[in-house]
């Protein structure tokens, strides 16, 4: 049984911006927020437990360039939970780390539509949300100061009022009140 946020997570992993310059700011956000590495320099890989964001890395990275040549493995997690995990490894890692020159830029995002793009994927790859039931909480996650304070000023920017706070080495922008949650869950 999945959990609300998987189910969240999966319903956002299926819309598919429209625009090219949307598909970079999303596909920006989900590589930026979870852990993507190196492996060489024209190689890059990034893993998930969650097959609609694999599917979704891998079609946003055709549809940007279709020269990116990526291939899947997937390796079965044994444990607590028992479920796979999805490595994708794609070519072309200079293309894909110029998406990622977003964040050593003092310009913020210009376009509304990429705005939104880019939320959705940092959602994808580091958001958490709580049940309704429960006490409203949405959270982002980065390892890196300058991605956070990015994703606030983006936030700040939309006439959202996110919170900034540091929880051992990460740092967590959060939203606590209902109707800010559902209005970024909305917009995204």
């Amino acid at each position: 049984m999945n959990s609300f946020a998987m189910d969240v997570r999966n319903e956002i992993a299926r819309i598919i911006p429209d625009k090219l310059c949307c598909k970079k700011s999303e596909l920006a956000a989900i590589l930026r927020m979870s852990s993507t590495a190196l492996t060489s320099e024209s190689e890059f890989s990034f893993a998930t437990s969650n097959a609609a964001i694999a599917r979704k890395i891998l079609l946003l990275s055709n549809e940007i360039d279709p020269e990116i040549k990526t291939r899947v493995e997937r390796r079965k997690l044994y444990g607590l939970r028992k479920n796979n995990r999805y490595i994708i490894y794609a070519t072309r890692a200079e293309k894909i780390l110029k998406l990622l020159e977003i964040f050593n830029s003092d310009k913020m995002i210009r376009r509304n539509c990429c705005r939104k793009s880019f939320l959705r994927g940092a959602f994808l790859g580091s958001g958490s949300i709580n049940k309704p039931e429960s006490k409203y909480h949405f959270e982002l996650t980065s390892r890196e100061f300058i991605v956070a304070s990015f994703i606030v000023d983006l936030l700040n920017h939309m006439d959202f009022s996110p919170k900034l706070c540091e929880r051992g080495k990460k740092f967590i922008v959060y939203l606590n009140d209902s109707e800010s949650i559902l209005d970024f869950l909305s917009m995204i």
